[in-house]
């Protein structure tokens, strides 16, 4: 019984950070993504000259 009170006490923080850490990844990746194709395309863009 103590146990699951526990676990719902903690349950909202612990969501929240895991939240956090999703969208911090999701946000780096989505970065990451579009960085790698403007580079692609800037090289692409040299190599024609």
């Amino acid at each position: 019984m103590i146990n699951s009170d526990l676990k719902i006490f903690v349950s909202p923080t612990y969501k929240r950070k895991l939240h956090i850490v999703h969208d911090i990844l999701e946000y780096s990746l989505v970065l990451i993504v579009s960085l790698s194709a403007v580079f692609s395309a800037f090289f692409s863009f040299l190599n024609h000259f």
